[in-house]
């Protein structure tokens, strides 16, 4: 994510500049003279078309794979999914160093507290348990913390799913997408929707 972030915010620091000329200066040795010298010729090209020949080499950075939207949901319940793929691939070595800060935190934590469970007790079971579908993790975190409702089910997923619209986390989203140069066309209004953008989903517009 914060490698993808990073790519974007350079990208726009260059769309700014690519304006510019550039002044490229090789060594070209003039050995018919009898005490050779190396002068320098000296191109200049447009900025623009320097970076196209560079990036036309360079590969975008690698989505995880295995790594679920914040939008799978099991039983309805969205996020969960998503957090055991975490665990899962994290275990195995597999999950991205920029995600790996913020395991057992943030959406995390948020999705543990409302199932009334410890986000370690959740990651030993998981681990613990490497076949188990989605369905028995849901059961097996109801059955250690709380047994959710089809309205408390409804609840956390307008909660998370409206995440960063009109509520106190839209100034991390509003600051988030100006660090990425995202713009309205993007789509993206809520936190969920700025994960699916950052790793390469498009934003969703219909609601669950």
């Amino acid at each position: 994510m914060q490698g993808e972030k990073r790519r974007r915010k350079a990208a726009r620091v260059v769309g700014s500049i690519a304006h510019l000329p550039v002044f490229l200066c090789f060594p070209y040795p003039l050995t018919a003279n009898r005490y050779p010298q190396t002068p320098f010729v000296a191109f200049v090209f447009p900025l623009s078309s320097v970076i196209r020949h560079l990036s036309s080499n360079l590969t975008p950075m690698p989505l995880v794979p295995g790594l679920l939207s914040p939008y799978e949901a099991v039983r309805g319940f969205v996020y969960l999914p998503r957090l055991v793929s975490k665990i899962r691939l994290h275990a195995a070595g597999q999950l991205h160093a920029d995600f790996v800060n913020n395991l057992g935190k943030a959406f995390d934590d948020r999705c543990c507290q409302y199932l009334g469970i410890k986000y370690d007790e959740l990651r030993v079971w998981v681990l613990q348990n490497p076949t188990a579908t989605q369905d028995e993790v849901l059961a097996w975190a109801e059955a250690k913390g709380r047994k959710l409702s089809t309205n408390e089910i409804e609840i956390w997923n307008g909660f998370m799913t409206k995440r960063g619209w009109r509520d106190e986390a839209n100034e991390v989203l509003v600051r988030r997408l100006k660090e990425n140069g995202l713009t309205a066309e993007a789509g993206v209004d809520t936190m969920f929707d700025y994960i699916e953008v950052d790793e390469g989903r498009p934003a969703r517009k219909a609601a669950l």
